[in-house]
């Protein structure tokens, strides 16, 4: 079938599809060719006569090892040569969108499931931008990208994710990251790179912190007066921030507080 093909499944079966596409593009000298079979059959029934005859321990050790060492290189050396990154630089707005898949997020592999991102996809697609599910955060991946989204990761970053994701941000890059208090403690280093704060929830009983309150479900209005829509919020929770610009694009209140649980701030270019 063509499923791979398809909007909201090209964002996870784009190595498969690109490798498929250069295929078809330039029909270069293929492994599987005849004569390379062939010259690879006689130097196997070789090697196994050669060990038949003179069968000895340190022969068939050695042999093991060197076929092992050199299976082991090939399959990375054909990893590397053949790995997809799509590159949105040539574009006047980078428009490569990743989604991080790599650190546990919080959204089923069901496209369109209840937790599904399908509708995420396809909003991305409507403006523009090509969504992709990133299965590493590595800078040879996110220099050629505009755009991350972070999902309410549930597996920490390394210190090297951070950083790249810190130089993406500064040369130019959006992140967008959304998070709750039941994942703050995870991406609470990365939040705090970039000068934001989730409280975590539930506090322990040994820790003297304060308890956020969940805000819950509910719709809120966001942009001006002639142009307003209404956002809704699955579980917000309130954002501190204590950078000293910031921008609060949606604020929860209750007539007696105002919470601000959409913030951004630049960094960077």
């Amino acid at each position: 079938g063509t499923s791979p093909l398809r909007n909201e499944m090209l964002a996870q079966a784009y190595p498969f599809v690109g490798h498929l596409l250069s295929s078809l593009a330039n029909k270069a000298l293929s492994p599987q060719a005849p004569w390379r079979q062939v010259l690879g059959l006689l130097a196997l029934l070789a090697l196994a006569a050669l060990l038949a005859i003179r069968p000895t321990a340190w022969q068939i050790i050695l042999t093991a090892t060197v076929m092992s060492a050199s299976l082991v290189s090939c399959a990375a050396a054909a990893y590397g040569a053949g790995r997809v990154l799509p590159d949105g630089r040539a574009h006047a707005l980078n428009n490569v969108a990743y989604i991080d898949a790599s650190h546990l997020e919080a959204y089923s592999s069901d496209r369109w499931a209840n937790h599904g991102i399908a509708n995420l996809m396809q909003t991305l697609m409507r403006h523009g931008y090509l969504p992709l599910l990133a299965s590493d955060l590595t800078a040879e991946r996110l220099e050629r990208a505009g755009l991350l989204i972070l999902i309410a990761p549930a597996r920490k970053f390394s210190p090297t994710e951070r950083d790249t994701i810190k130089n993406f941000v500064r040369a130019g890059g959006t992140c967008i990251c959304t998070v709750g208090a039941e994942e703050a403690r995870v991406i609470a280093p990365l939040l705090v790179d970039f000068g934001f704060k989730v409280l975590p929830s539930p506090v322990p009983p040994d820790e003297d912190a304060f308890e956020p309150w969940p805000l819950g479900f509910f719709q809120q209005s966001f942009g001006e007066t002639s142009d307003m829509w209404y956002v809704p919020f699955y579980a917000g929770w309130p954002v501190e921030c204590v950078a000293s610009s910031f921008h609060a694009w949606i604020i929860w209140s209750d007539g007696k507080s105002d919470e601000p649980i959409v913030v951004s701030r630049s960094e960077g270019q």
